[in-house]
């Protein structure tokens, strides 16, 4: 009896030391996701808290300038004026009286091609270098993302796809090395793309649970 007992139980711590680092295993892999999901959710709470500040602001930029841009235009300022809408559409691409101005005085596409040199609106992106390079000609531009869908990089750090329900929904940022970071929250995926500007061709991976390859062109 005490034969039979000894043996079980070494059966059983043997069999457990077999079980043990396959448990640790899978609750170490459990525990990495957990901490990887709880660092991009809190990061992204974090970008959209700068972000929404940073849109106040260019809000209230853009009020003020459009306010000097009309008193120089009761002054007879046309070149007062045009200076104060030039910042104007450079916080606010789609902003109408910005638009309206320049296609009065025949230089919107000239403006936005000068626009598409300035650096980026202050977003915690490099305005120089590579990284710089990368991010100022990203603005403005649409790229195909996913089956039958396009992103487009908007100024700070904005951007919105097509299949969002809610538009301007993602966030994205230039790494010193030319890396895209592209964010969303719900659901919390980050995806980073290398872009080759010659070629208008990008090579990319999602991260959330399983990582996925994808690639894509400038469509814009």
């Amino acid at each position: 009896m005490f034969k039979t007992a000894l043996a079980t139980g070494l059966a059983a711590t043997f069999l457990g030391l077999l079980i043990a680092p396959q448990a640790l295993a899978a609750n170490a892999s459990d525990e990495v996701k957990d901490v990887r999901e709880a660092f991009l959710k809190e990061a992204m709470e974090a970008q959209e808290a700068y972000h929404k500040e940073l849109r106040r602001h260019a809000r209230i930029a853009v009020s003020k300038l459009e306010k000097t841009a009309a008193s120089a235009v009761r002054d007879g300022d046309l070149a007062g004026a045009t200076a104060a809408m030039k910042q104007v559409l450079w916080l606010d691409r789609d902003n109408k009286k910005a638009v309206a101005h320049f296609k009065a005085i025949g230089r919107l596409e000239e403006v936005l091609e000068e626009l598409e040199e300035e650096p980026v609106v202050p977003d915690a992106v490099e305005s120089t270098g590579d990284a710089g390079n990368v991010a100022r000609q990203l603005i403005g531009s649409t790229w195909s993302w996913g089956d039958g869908n396009n992103i487009t990089f908007l100024p700070g750090g904005i951007a919105s796809a097509t299949q969002d329900k809610q538009p301007n929904s993602r966030l994205w940022q230039v790494d010193a090395r030319g890396n895209v970071f592209v964010a969303t929250a719900k659901p919390n995926i980050l995806s980073i793309i290398k872009v080759d500007l010659s070629s208008g061709n990008y090579a990319g991976q999602n991260y959330k649970i399983n990582n996925t390859e994808f690639s894509g062109r400038r469509v814009r």
